[in-house]
Order: structure tokens, then C-alpha cells, then sequence
């Protein structure tokens, strides 16, 4: 076929150089051939449409094809070729074409594929609108791989029976139950660990925690501020209510704590009269202005 149109496209042009012969009496001619047309399960084949246009009448570059070639997938993209002789061109395309899946195997030791119409589409000259040329396609044959005969005498393991039900020792509604209560426990769990590292003391706590360290440091120092006052040193008074004074000053009670600084270096000396009044106001102090 393919030299009968090389042969007339030769002929054809021969007749046009000499301005005789008429011209063809179609302006688009369109082929479709598939080779091999028989074939084995897998093999590549190669798809062919050669189309044969009247450049007087037809643009050769606006010539393009439309075809689905299911169940086969094209491999890569066409090829096209363009021959220029005379009045006419050919244009052919090639699609290498390849099946491995379902649809093109065949049923029996052969199967016979045909693809669906495609459309050849062109312009003619000066103009911008689509012609369309319809193209057929020739039935293949596909040939399996493997005979009837040795697919049937092969012993399959395999069985059609049907599978016991499965049982289960903790069905899977329980199962699935329990595990998402033990997750909710775990969860709780460590966000109750999280809350309890993480949270913040309150800040009254921790005041009165201090408070209480600073109170303590100075009911010591009136306990020995008591003790010296009974003894008769008047350096030992003075040095005991002075430790008073600086007391009485790290809790706030500034003014207590000037009246014991002057109490303890006045000339007469502290007395122990001094360092229970001193007490005494500043328990006051320290409980809000009530006595305690």
C-alpha cells in the first residue's frame, strides 16, 4: 500500500510539473493500519495513519489526528512526518502503541481488538474553519501467551470454598471499648501530673509563706532581745534590741523599728519593759491592727 501511494504521488507530480492530468478527486484521503495486525498478549504494535491532501486546496500543515486507541496506552508522543511532491503531501503519523492490562487480552487462544472512529482535521487554504475526515481502523488480532490446553491441566492449589467466620476471644465492640476507656484514664492522668507541675502557686500563698519566715526570724530576736533584757550588761541589751530594730525594718514596720534603734542607745539603756511593748505593737501591726 504504502509503495502504491509513493508510486502515484511520483505519477501525480510528474503529471503536475507538465501542467497535464487532472487534478485528484479528493482533497484529503485518510489511512489507518496497524502492523502487526496479529500479534501476541503484550507486544508493542505501532499505529499508522497516512493522509494524502491537495496543497492546492488543503493546508498540509493544519492536518491533525483525533483517535482513542482502548484498551491500548500510546508510549510517548507521535511521530510526524511530512512528504512534499507536486500538488500533493502526505503527512503520517506514528503512535507506538502497547497493552498490558484488561481489555485486550484474549478470551480464548486469540481475541480481536478494533478501535473506535478517529477524525482527521484539516483547514482548506485562506480559510480558518475545521474540515473533518472520519478514519477507520482495521481489527486486530492478539494471540495469548499460553494455550487453553495447559491453563486447564494445571492443578490450582487455590479453593472456592467458603472461609470459616473468624471468633474472637474479646469480640471487637468490647475490645475497642475498653481500650478507648484506658485511653481516656491515661489522658486524665497526665493532665492531672501536667496540671500539678505546671500550675501557678498563687501568690497570697507564697506571701504569707515569707511572712511567716520573716516573723519567726524576728519572734527570735524578741525571745533573746527578753533573754539579754534580764541580764544585767547594758552592751548585751543594746546589741539584742538593735537585732529587733533590723527585725522590725525587713517586715515593714519601719517605724517600730527607728523607736527600737533609739530605745537600745538612749543612756539609760534598754529595759525589759521596752521589749514587750515593742512586742506587743508589733504583733498588732503584723495582724492588721488587731491584737492578737
Amino acid at each position: 500500500m504504502v509503495a502504491g501511494i509513493a508510486v502515484g504521488l511520483l505519477w501525480l507530480a510528474r503529471d503536475d510539473d507538465r501542467g497535464s492530468g487532472p487534478p485528484p478527486a479528493e482533497a484529503v484521503t485518510a489511512t489507518g493500519t496497524v502492523a502487526p495486525d496479529r500479534h501476541v498478549f503484550g507486544s508493542p504494535v505501532v499505529a499508522r495513519v497516512d493522509v494524502v491532501v491537495d496543497n492546492r486546496t488543503v493546508d498540509p500543515r493544519s492536518v491533525r489526528v483525533e483517535t482513542d486507541f482502548t484498551p491500548y496506552d500510546a508510549v510517548g508522543k507521535p511521530t510526524v512526518q511530512h512528504v512534499d511532491s507536486g500538488a500533493l503531501s502526505l503527512v503520517r503519523f506514528e503512535y507506538a502503541l502497547r497493552c498490558l492490562g484488561e481489555g485486550c487480552e484474549p478470551t480464548g487462544a486469540t481475541g480481536t481488538v478494533e478501535f473506535e472512529l478517529g477524525r482527521v482535521l484539516y483547514r482548506f487554504q485562506g480559510q480558518s474553519g475545521d474540515a473533518v475526515e472520519l478514519l477507520d481502523w482495521p481489527p486486530i488480532e492478539v494471540i495469548g501467551r499460553v494455550a487453553d490446553p495447559a491453563v486447564n491441566d494445571i492443578r490450582w492449589r487455590a479453593s472456592e470454598a467458603e472461609l470459616v467466620p473468624p471468633t474472637y476471644r474479646t469480640g471487637p465492640v468490647g475490645a475497642s471499648a475498653a481500650l478507648f476507656a484506658a485511653a481516656l484514664v491515661l489522658a486524665s492522668g497526665a493532665a492531672w501530673l501536667a496540671w500539678r507541675l505546671w500550675r501557678p502557686r498563687p501568690l497570697r500563698a507564697e506571701r504569707d509563706e515569707h511572712a511567716l519566715v520573716i516573723r519567726s526570724a524576728l519572734e527570735r530576736a524578741l525571745d533573746s532581745a527578753r533573754v539579754a533584757s534580764r541580764n544585767g550588761d547594758p552592751g548585751m541589751r543594746r546589741r539584742a534590741l538593735e537585732r529587733v530594730s533590723r527585725e522590725l525594718d525587713a517586715v515593714g514596720l519601719h517605724g517600730l523599728a527607728v523607736d527600737a534603734s533609739v530605745r537600745a542607745w538612749r543612756p539609760a539603756g534598754p529595759e525589759e519593759s521596752d521589749v514587750e511593748e515593742l512586742a506587743h505593737r508589733s504583733a498588732i501591726e503584723l495582724n492588721g491592727g488587731e491584737e492578737a
